[in-house]
C-alpha cells in the first residue's frame, strides 16, 4: 500500500500519468472545470450596471464607461478572456427604470482610446472601458434619441453629471 501511494505521488511530481485514461481525464476535467468558471464570472459581470456616458465621434458615438480599478483588479483574468476578440454586448438601462432594458446594441471596444481625436477631451485610464457603437440602422441623427443616451463635451461634465444624478 505504502509504494503504491510513493508511486502515485511520484507520477504526479513528474507531470506523468499511470495511463493514457488518467492523462484524459485530467485534462478533459481543468478544461471543464476552467469553462465553467469562465460561465460563472461572465454571468457575475453581465449582472452588473455602471454608469456610462456617450461621446460623438465621426462616424457614430463612442461610449465610455468609467470602470473602478477595483472592478478591474477583481475581474482582469475573466475579462482578457470574455474581451479577446473585442466585441460586447452593451445593454443600455435608463437611470429611472434600471430594472429594464432600454436597449441592447453591439459594441467594439477602443484598443487606446487616449490617441482618438473625438476623446481627446475624455482622458481615461489603463482599467476604464470605452467602446464603439453605432447608432442603430435607420436611426438619423435629426431623429430623437433615446433618453439613456446622453453626450458631453468634456470628462468633468460627465463627472458633474454623475454625481448629480447620485444626488437624485
Amino acid at each position: 500500500m505504502t509504494v503504491a501511494v510513493e508511486q502515485m505521488e511520484l507520477s504526479v511530481e513528474n507531470d506523468e500519468h499511470l495511463s493514457d485514461m488518467n492523462h484524459v481525464t485530467a485534462v478533459v476535467q481543468g478544461v471543464a472545470q476552467d469553462a465553467l468558471w469562465l460561465e460563472e464570472r461572465k454571468q457575475e459581470i453581465a449582472s452588473m450596471q455602471f454608469p456610462g456616458y456617450f461621446v460623438k465621434g465621426p462616424r457614430g458615438l463612442f461610449l465610455v464607461i468609467p470602470l473602478t480599478l477595483k472592478f478591474y483588479t477583481d475581474n482582469s483574468a475573466a475579462w482578457r478572456r470574455l474581451t479577446k476578440d473585442g466585441i460586447l454586448q452593451v445593454i443600455l438601462y435608463n437611470w429611472d427604470h434600471l430594472e429594464k432594458p432600454e436597449s441592447i446594441w453591439e459594441a467594439k471596444i477602443a484598443e487606446s482610446p487616449n490617441s482618438i481625436p473625438a476623446l481627446k477631451d475624455h482622458p481615461t485610464e489603463g482599467h476604464e472601458l470605452v467602446m464603439f457603437v453605432r447608432l442603430k440602422a435607420g436611426d438619423k441623427e435629426d431623429r430623437p434619441q433615446p433618453k439613456v443616451i446622453k453626450t458631453f463635451n468634456d470628462r468633468s461634465d460627465a463627472n458633474h453629471a454623475f454625481a448629480e444624478e447620485k444626488k437624485q
